[in-house]
């Protein structure tokens, strides 16, 4: 039988000193060494050895298992309460209810014609679902800071809404937002015993890492994928890609019901917001890219339609 060997990496253990000083470039630090060694990657920082995984079947892989080979480092952060077996929720998407709170509402959250959108998305989502996660939450914060980024959007998505009680746009518009910035960019699962992979043998003890940030940015799945297109979600190219080369909520065996909730109940909130709101990002912002997070500060400029 032909001895399985080590994946390919950095040959030396990786100094604290050289990780990202922030949390948010950590997908990016992954992403180079994915691009770099291919789609398992052995790296270790001090004692610890990891091993990034890094396509669909392989991720596939950890997250169907049944046999306890790969457990979660932690209570992995989803959508729905812990222990719910049930169906997810359905939202609330009635756009006359989403109008009314986000033209109601919204005035108490302005400061100086500055909209927190953190504090608006945790209103917002309690309008369109029964107790909202933090990880729906911060993605609904973080549509709305994209949406104010790209004014013509914006503009499509309020006549959208105007017109007709369901957006299409809005719908591409939040699944582009997931996509460049999911709200679970890293997930890390305990190898509880020496497990082959992709012909390589992976050790007990060590740390599996899925990234949804690194796989959503693979060019082999996303044409310009740096780049917010919505042509990632017109009808043909979903179908092309491998299911888990998008899992915005950790890919976990709840993940598509969560996502659908997520794009179910968050788009609609989208529009709603456009309805009433112009939004624009403060003079001299940009959006960080090669981030997990847009900007530190998710705040807007607001004003009334």
């Amino acid at each position: 039988m032909k001895a399985l060997i080590s994946p390919p990496g950095p040959q030396h253990r990786i100094p604290r000193w050289k990780l990202p000083r922030r949390k948010e470039a950590l997908p990016y630090f992954l992403y180079r060494l994915a691009q770099q060694y291919g789609d398992i990657v052995r790296f270790q920082i001090g004692k610890q050895e990891y091993y990034l995984l890094n396509h669909p079947r392989f991720i596939q892989t950890v997250l169907e298992d049944t046999k306890g080979d790969f457990q979660p480092l932690a209570a992995e952060i989803a959508l729905l309460p812990p222990n719910h077996t049930s169906q997810p929720p359905v939202p609330d998407t009635n756009q006359d209810t989403l109008r009314e709170v986000a033209a109601e509402q919204t005035p108490a959250w302005v400061q100086e014609n500055t909209l927190n959108l953190e504090v608006a998305a945790q209103h917002l989502t309690e309008a369109a679902i029964p107790k909202p996660s933090t990880p729906l939450r911060r993605a609904v914060a973080v549509g709305l800071y994209l949406l104010a980024y790209f004014p013509e959007i914006q503009e499509t998505i309020r006549q959208e809404s105007q017109e007709k009680a369901y957006s299409n746009s809005a719908r591409m518009f939040f699944a582009e937002s997931l996509r460049l910035f999911p709200p679970i960019p890293i997930s890390n699962y305990r190898i509880t015993r020496a497990t082959p992979l992709g012909g390589y043998l992976l050790p007990a003890g060590a740390l599996a890492v899925l990234s949804a940030w690194v796989m959503h940015h693979d060019p082999r799945y996303y044409a310009d994928a740096f780049t917010f297109k919505l042509d990632h979600w017109t009808p043909a190219h979903p179908a092309l890609r491998p299911p888990l080369s998008y899992f915005p909520f950790g890919g976990s065996a709840r993940s598509f019901a969560e996502e659908m909730l997520a794009l179910d109940a968050s788009a609609p909130i989208l529009a709603a917001f456009a309805a009433t709101w112009r939004i624009s990002l403060p003079s001299g912002k940009k959006i960080t890219w090669q981030s997990s997070r847009p900007s530190e500060t998710l705040k807007v400029r607001i004003r009334k339609c």
